[in-house]
């Protein structure tokens, strides 16, 4: 808790004045092109994309933050536009910032004051709807991919709900525990435990 001032202006520092050195860019680019063509054969995680691209149709949570597909050509991910990216949306007005502490807010309140999170700046204001518009549903969705040589399968089914922000949000993380939370939830028990079904389950 000494240390809390500090820690707040390094956060601060590192959020609103980090330096992107033009070689270091290109290094954690080459290691991200490599996560992303180790992804390309987890097929839980393709399992997983399809599933949200189904569920989140018709918003901008349908595309995958990134895959392959992305770093097709030499135009993807450029310096100057992440630069550009950085420059436009870090900003306190679009940030959240977290402590849990037993310093009394007053003094918290007083550290950001002395540091870049209490700089005012222009709020940005995205069209309307335009990121968490859904489109209807009305039938089921199937989507199946075949995979020469694998051997298990991957089997994911969804539906939408409430959102965060509802009522019923707490009542369904508390389902979600009892379901499939650990080893011991009703859908392991029932697919490894009683019928050897499966190796693992997810809620």
């Amino acid at each position: 808790d000494d240390n809390m001032p500090v820690l707040i202006r390094l956060l601060a520092d590192a959020m609103f004045h980090s330096v992107f050195d033009k070689r270091e860019y290109k290094k954690e680019l080459a290691v991200v092109i490599e996560e992303n063509i180790r992804d390309e054969v987890d097929y839980e995680r393709m399992t997983m994309d399809l599933l949200e691209s189904a569920v989140f149709e018709g918003s901008v949570f349908e595309h995958p933050i990134d895959t392959m597909r992305y770093h097709k050509t030499t135009d993807t991910l450029k310096y100057d536009d992440v630069l550009e990216f950085y420059h436009k949306f870090y900003l306190p007005s679009n940030m959240l910032l977290s402590i849990t502490t037993n310093i009394p807010i007053g003094n918290i309140t007083r550290f950001l004051r002395q540091t870049e999170f209490a700089r005012s700046s222009a709020c940005l204001h995205p069209v309307a709807g335009s990121y968490a518009v859904l489109r209807p549903t009305h039938e089921p969705c199937i989507s199946v991919t075949r995979v020469p040589r694998m051997e298990s399968v991957n089997l994911a089914i969804g539906f939408r709900v409430c959102s965060f922000m509802h009522e019923d949000a707490i009542a369904l993380h508390v389902l979600e525990n009892i379901l499939g939370g650990r080893m011991s939830s009703r859908v392991f028990t029932l697919l490894r435990e009683d019928n050897g079904l499966t190796y693992s389950s997810d809620v």
